[in-house]
């Protein structure tokens, strides 16, 4: 009371205006206040776990009683022991378009009854370039054939590849199938 006495009734509802500002500005400094301490408090913590993490071996070893050994084995050897006998009606079409020095795989496909047919171009035949032979290690030309297709769409396949050779390596493919008969 003796307050708003001494203060005018205009500038009394200013100075009111004025505190309520006060109180807020001042319970968002205690907020900042409260989250500047827990941020620090999750800082030391963060420190804490690092701390510990970098005492923890980076490998956990682990004894192995039976070890498999890895060296007979050969990536080759895996991926060839999943491969369905060839057709010899296959291979002889093979042998008769391109010649006996390009590989087939045949692989069943389980999600529609078709298979994948795939060419292997022996390295002196292909026409890929360096860094793919470097990536995969081979020139594999392949496609997916329906049973339905057979041996015409093993055919066109093998036509389709041979096309796919310029002149010089035609000429060097069909000269070699004519030395091997």
């Amino acid at each position: 009371m003796a307050r708003e006495k001494l203060v005018r009734p205009k500038n009394y509802e200013i100075l009111q205006n004025l505190e309520g500002k006060f109180d807020s500005l001042t319970s968002k400094l205690d907020n900042l206040t409260d989250l500047s301490v827990k941020t620090l408090e999750l800082v030391s913590s963060s420190a804490k776990l690092d701390q510990k993490l970098s005492q923890l071996p980076t490998v956990l070893e682990f004894p192995i009683q039976n070890p498999i050994n890895t060296t007979s084995s050969n990536l080759k050897d895996i991926t060839t022991s999943y491969t369905t006998p060839v057709p010899l009606e296959y291979r002889q079409l093979v042998d008769n378009t391109l010649n006996r020095s390009f590989e087939i795989e045949v692989l069943p496909r389980t999600d529609i009854p078709a298979f994948e047919f795939a060419i292997l171009v022996p390295k002196k035949y292909s026409n890929a370039p360096q860094t793919h032979w470097d990536m995969y290690q081979s020139d594999r030309r392949s496609k997916v054939i329906s049973y339905a297709e057979g041996i015409n769409g093993v055919r066109e396949w093998c036509e389709r590849v041979f096309s796919n050779f310029n002149q010089e390596i035609k000429s060097s493919i069909v000269m070699d199938r004519v030395q091997a008969q």
